[in-house]
């Protein structure tokens, strides 16, 4: 069953306010910074992986980009990735380049990698215009890997992609 509908956003909303200096009035200052993943064509950004990752103390946990399961419980592969979603909820994770045929992505290299802290966010997309990242039988693993040696590690993982 194909992707129907996704959107993908983030936003951050602040408001500042300064005392009042002595001969002036207090100042006030209030913004935003949206980010919104506009324009995903559903026709293309088909397929959408879904899951908690559950890891030992120290464990690492390998996804194979060409061997999921969608949230309907059906078996695809993706051919092209395009965003990532990585948001630990136990422990501190790092996600990284697979060890046996892996996916360089978004990380500058393939020894490259990303900490995510307990209770953070990481998340990372290319435009929805792109082709996005291609998927191979020799680009197709990532790991995350718990970095607390005491404490197992949850942590909720959202992919999207393409089948093509």
């Amino acid at each position: 069953m194909p992707l129907t509908n996704i959107g993908l956003s983030a936003q951050a909303t602040w408001s500042l306010q300064s005392g009042a200096a002595t001969g002036y009035a207090a100042a006030s200052q209030g913004d935003d910074l949206p980010w919104v993943l506009a324009g995903i064509d559903v026709a293309v950004w088909n397929q959408l992986y879904v899951a908690t990752l559950s890891t030992a103390a120290s464990g690492t946990a390998t996804i194979d980009l060409t061997a999921l399961s969608n949230l309907v419980g059906e078996s695809f592969s993706f051919g092209h990735v395009l965003a990532i979603a990585v948001l630990p909820q136990t422990a501190d994770v790092r996600m990284q380049p697979g060890g046996a045929h892996p996916i360089q992505w978004f990380f500058n290299n393939l020894a490259a990698g990303v900490v995510v802290h307990n209770g953070g966010v990481f998340v990372w997309s290319d435009p929805a215009t792109s082709t996005g990242t291609a998927v191979t039988g020799t680009a197709k693993t990532f790991t995350v890997t718990n970095l607390s040696g005491t404490t197992a590690a949850s942590t909720d993982l959202l992919i999207l992609g393409s089948t093509t």
